[in-house]
């Protein structure tokens, strides 16, 4: 025996034997720890499902979804009215098109727009009766003072009015 420590070499085969029952209980603890594991597991699960924190997650998922459908309710009304919109736009724009295609036929036929229609816009300083005369003096060879002073408008307004004759 080596150094003479008084204890009996262990053989191959019972080193063998030792390390099997070891493995042995080593599993038998494993299985024994999975076990309490599992039961744990269950046991918080159970805990759970009968806890009041679950009870507020469940109310409020239940909140969540009444606002979903909620929402849901008041975006098909909005879908609703703007398909009412929409065919609504879609009927003027079919009016637009058919009065627009009048104009054309009456454009067409001679009938012309007149212009200033509701006669906007600054009144004309000589009338119809003043253009006249301003064109038989003219005619007659008066100057534009002379036509001025005749018809009391400015010689300004005389020229541009013979101008555009």
């Amino acid at each position: 025996m080596n150094g003479g420590d008084g204890m009996a070499k262990e053989t191959m085969k019972a080193k063998i034997e030792r390390l099997e029952q070891e493995k042995q209980a080593d599993f038998k603890r494993i299985d024994a720890l999975n076990k309490e594991i599992t039961e744990m597991q269950e046991k918080a699960d159970q805990e759970f499902s009968n806890s009041p924190w679950k009870k507020q997650l469940e109310d409020q998922i239940d909140f969540q979804n009444s606002k979903i459908t909620t929402l849901e309710g008041r975006l098909k009304q909005q879908i609703s009215k703007n398909d009412a919109l929409i065919d609504g736009i879609e009927e003027r724009d079919q009016e637009i098109r058919l009065l627009k295609e009048k104009i054309s036929q009456l454009e067409g036929q001679g009938v012309q727009k007149v212009h200033n229609e509701r006669k906007a816009g600054r009144k004309p300083k000589i009338d119809e009766n003043t253009a006249i005369l301003i064109q038989m003096y003219r005619a007659q060879g008066k100057t534009i003072k002379e036509i001025a002073e005749i018809t009391g408008l400015s010689a300004g307004s005389v020229h541009k009015h013979c101008k555009s004759i």
